[in-house]
């Protein structure tokens, strides 16, 4: 359990709300993500092969083994994180599809990622951590779904997280 519920029953909850008649920001890399916002346009954001990537599994516990859909058994080419990265259910087929926004290299030491949506942008982040970097993948697809071009800026009192000329707020 989490603090905010069991995962599925969370997703559960999303793909009950969830409609072909939308466009849902889903994060390619986690199946369980992908699976609940299924029937709507997918438009997804996600952490390409790297450094810091694994082909087996990331700590103790494989979070990531089953499909969420079928309960068959993944196949990674790569994690990102527990059950995050480029699976593939060897019984229904699911398995990551291709993002619209890829974070290509992460810079830990010095919190800088690069993500690729066609063109290369750069973005320091606020924390060094693929959990942040992540975040900051997720609010700059976010921002360009919106149409929020890289030289606006906001210029009130919340935090602003620097995307090259841009500001994006959480």
């Amino acid at each position: 359990m989490t603090r905010n519920g069991h995962p599925e029953f969370i997703c559960g909850k999303i793909a009950d709300a969830v409609s072909s008649d939308m466009k849902v920001i889903v994060n390619a890399d986690d199946p369980m993500s992908v699976l609940a916002a299924k029937g709507a346009e997918l438009i997804g954001f996600g952490v390409e092969k790297n450094a810091l990537s694994s082909e087996g599994k990331l700590g103790v516990y494989d979070d990531g083994v089953y499909c969420p859909a079928c309960g068959g058994e993944f196949e990674y080419s790569y994690r990102v994180s527990g059950e995050m990265g480029d699976y593939y259910c060897k019984a229904c087929g699911m398995s990551r599809f291709a993002p619209k926004y890829s974070l290509t290299a992460f810079d830990e030491e010095n919190g800088i990622i690069t993500v690729s949506d066609g063109e290369e942008h750069s973005m320091k982040c606020g924390i060094n951590s693929l959990y942040h970097a992540y975040n900051m993948l997720a609010a700059f697809a976010l921002c360009r779904e919106l149409g929020v071009e890289e030289e606006n800026k906001y210029d009130g009192d919340r935090k602003e997280y620097a995307l090259d000329t841009s500001a994006v707020h959480m």
